[in-house]
C-alpha cells in the first residue's frame, strides 16, 4: 500500500526498534558538526535534518535504472560480469520505501529516498536520485543508526567500509530473502512511472 500508513500497517512493515524510537522522538532534529563528524570516509551533505513523526510515515516507490551504474561502479560491474552492451536493453526497477527523513532543513535535497526502510529488501537504504541508484546498509539496525546517524544519513556520498554499504544490483543475485526480478519494469512501465513521478513533484513545488 502506498501513501500515508495507518498504525496497523506501520506495526507490520516497520521494524520494532524504529517504531518505538519514532514514537518517543516525534519530529526529532539531527544537526551534525562538520568539523567533528566529517572525515576521510564521511562526506557531510546532510547537516541538519528533521525525521518524520510516526503518524506521518508514508510508503513511496523508488525507481532505479542501470544506465549510470557502470560509470559509477566499473570495478563492481566487472567483478559481477556486468557492463555496457549495445545488444542489451537497460534494466529498470522500482522498490517500496518508508521514508524516515521528513525534511532537509538546509533545503538542499528533496526528502524522498534520502534515508528509508525498504520492506521488500529488509534493509535501510539511501537513494541517489541523480544516478538512480539505491545504496543499502546490510545487517544494520535502527539502534546502530542512532549511534552514528551522520554516517548513515550521508551514506550515499561517503566512502564507508567494505560491506557497510552496498549498491543495489537487482540484476545480479544478492543475498536477499526473495527474487528481486519481480520488481523489474518494462521500458514503457518505467517511462509512465517517471512521468507520474515528475508530475507529482511539479504539483508539490
Amino acid at each position: 500500500t502506498l501513501g500515508r500508513m495507518n498504525r496497523k500497517l506501520v506495526d507490520v512493515v516497520v521494524p520494532e526498534d524504529l517504531r518505538l524510537w519514532l514514537t518517543e522522538n516525534p519530529g526529532k532534529v539531527f544537526e551534525f558538526d562538520s568539523e567533528l563528524e566529517s572525515g576521510d570516509d564521511v562526506v557531510l551533505q546532510l547537516v541538519k535534518v528533521r525525521l518524520v513523526a510516526i503518524d506521518r510515515l508514508k510508503c513511496v516507490e523508488i525507481p532505479i535504472d542501470n544506465r549510470d551504474f557502470y560509470n559509477m561502479h566499473p570495478d563492481l560491474c566487472e567483478s559481477n560480469d556486468f557492463g555496457p552492451d549495445e545488444d542489451k536493453d537497460a534494466l529498470y526497477y522500482k522498490f517500496r520505501a518508508v521514508d524516515i527523513i521528513d525534511e532537509d532543513l538546509d533545503d538542499q535535497f528533496h526528502p524522498v529516498g534520502l534515508f528509508s526502510w525498504y520492506p521488500d529488501l529488509l534493509r535501510y537504504g539511501t537513494w541517489d536520485e541523480t544516478h538512480q541508484i539505491i545504496y543499502t546498509f546490510p545487517n544494520v539496525t535502527w539502534t546502530d543508526i542512532t549511534e552514528r546517524p551522520h554516517r548513515y544519513f550521508n551514506g550515499q556520498w561517503s566512502n564507508l567500509e567494505e560491506g557497510e554499504k552496498e549498491p543495489l544490483m537487482p540484476w545480479v543475485k544478492q543475498r536477499f530473502h526473495k527474487d528481486l526480478g519481480e520488481f523489474e519494469l518494462t521500458f514503457t512501465e518505467y517511462t509512465q512511472f517517471m512521468d507520474s513521478w515528475l508530475n507529482s513533484e511539479s504539483e508539490e513545488a
